[in-house]
């Protein structure tokens, strides 16, 4: 279940009044809950009471673990993880020549002749010659001989990345 922003919001402003409202009544409570006499039957009553707090405490830590954590998932921002956006950011870490390939790559479903690299506007047989070895020591691309060309694909951690 998604909820918007205004919800998130709503929903982080109620648990932050839930526990400013609890850091200052709880302490209020505990000490009305403290023993007004120091022994009973030869036990001290405070030491009780104070035992009776530390058995409580990983309840608190707990609550204190599950509210920081309630505030993170109501914060963050998800991003989406469509191919689109793996798309803006693979062709941010590349230079323009090589973002022509890649996309010529990824528009023929991951495979293409060199050839068909080297017919894109601004990109001759040595400049493609160029980009695919490149790409290929950036672990972009794998390149297999193919008759008097090269076959081009991507490496199939991107071919997992970039099919849908």
């Amino acid at each position: 279940m998604e909820l918007s922003k205004n919800a998130k919001t709503l929903l982080m402003l109620l648990g932050v009044v839930v526990l400013v409202a609890a850091v200052y009544i709880i302490p209020q409570q505990l000490q009305a809950l403290e023993p007004q006499v120091c022994t009973v039957n030869g036990e001290c009553q405070h030491e009780l009471f104070a035992n009776e707090l530390i058995r409580y405490m990983p309840l608190v830590l707990l609550l204190g673990i599950v509210i920081g954590a309630a505030s993170y998932y109501f914060i963050s921002e998800r991003q989406p993880r469509t191919i689109a956006f793996r798309k803006e950011i693979a062709y941010s870490l590349l230079d323009s020549d090589e973002r022509k390939v890649f996309a010529k790559i990824v528009e023929s479903k991951g495979k293409v002749l060199q050839t068909e690299l080297s017919r894109l506007e601004g990109i001759g047989k040595v400049k493609a010659h160029r980009i695919v070895e490149r790409m290929e020591k950036k672990g972009i691309v794998e390149k297999e001989g193919f008759g008097k060309t090269n076959m081009i694909r991507l490496t199939r951690d991107l071919m997992g990345l970039f099919s849908p």
